[in-house]
């Protein structure tokens, strides 16, 4: 504010200053530090002789705050803690979730790999002279990988049966427990692959969705084997006289796909060889492979 034949000015800033303020003979007036609000400046001016003016009727003047602090910057700042603290909240319970996620699946597979375990026989049977070894070695996720022995009462014949179901965990050891119980209560001394006719009724009754069960299945005789299979793996025919191998692959849906599904089976003769005038020894025999 400019003021013309002046010797001595006062000034007041009302809400700022408590006492008027001497600008000598300037012409302009200098505020700096105004917090934002409201204020009024007034000032008084006297000439060379000494007469002073009227004191002005007061300029409104308003402080505006800059935009970081204003009341819709301050609402801004809040909404943005209050946003950022919820998506803490909220992200340290997604990490919570998936933890008790993962124990949940460690402590599954857990119960899937006894309870697999606990499906398997303890022991291989010793008939036919026949040289048997198994094992099972279960992965991450535990699969429905079995196998079992079902020797006949007659002991003229021995069943052996290796199948995996798909899937992992609980569902898989669900197929394998089913299939199982089927073998059991499966007629004694009927041919592999209507055994796997029947299976495969059985397993598809109670309608497992996905989860399927391939299987192989061989009956040893002491000079033959009856073999079959579901979507297994070859097996390999070794020629004990020879040193030969033959690779045995049968074609079939797994069990619980369709309801009326056949299999066909084959017949392995084994030649017999005498070592001794009165032990007779299989020279032919076959071996079970799971890949």
């Amino acid at each position: 504010m400019f003021i013309r034949d002046i010797n001595l000015q006062l000034l007041f800033y009302k809400n700022h200053q408590e006492n008027w303020l001497e600008n000598g003979t300037s012409r302009k007036a200098s505020f700096q530090g105004l917090d934002p609000g409201e204020y009024e400046f007034l000032f008084m001016a006297s000439n060379n002789d000494g007469v002073w003016s009227e004191q002005s009727d007061g300029v409104k003047i308003a402080v505006r705050p800059p935009a970081w602090k204003t009341w819709w910057a301050y609402s801004s700042y809040i909404g943005l803690i209050a946003i950022t603290a919820f998506g803490m909240v909220k992200r340290r319970d997604k990490n919570q979730m998936v933890k008790l996620e993962e124990t949940r699946r460690t402590e599954e597979l857990e119960e899937a790999r006894n309870f697999q375990l606990k499906m398997l026989p303890k022991e291989c049977p010793k008939i036919l002279n026949l040289d048997i070894a198994a094992t099972i070695e279960t992965a991450t996720e535990v699969g429905g990988d079995y196998y079992d022995f079902f020797p006949q009462k007659n002991k003229e014949s021995v069943y052996v049966v290796v199948g995996d179901a798909t899937g992992h965990g609980m569902t898989a050891g669900m197929m394998v427990s089913i299939t199982k119980a089927g073998l059991y209560g499966t007629q004694p001394n009927i041919p592999p692959n209507e055994i796997s006719y029947g299976l495969n009724r059985v397993i598809k009754a109670f309608s497992l969705g996905k989860t399927k069960m391939a299987i192989s299945i061989a009956r040893f005789w002491e000079d033959r084997v009856e073999f079959t299979s579901a979507a297994m793996p070859p097996v390999y025919h070794y020629h004990g006289d020879t040193g030969d191998t033959d690779e045995i692959l049968l074609e079939g849906l797994p069990l619980g796909s369709i309801k009326g599904e056949t299999y066909s089976q084959v017949e392995i003769l084994s030649l017999i060889h005498i070592s001794e005038p009165t032990r007779p020894r299989l020279i032919s025999y076959a071996v079970f492979c799971l890949k």
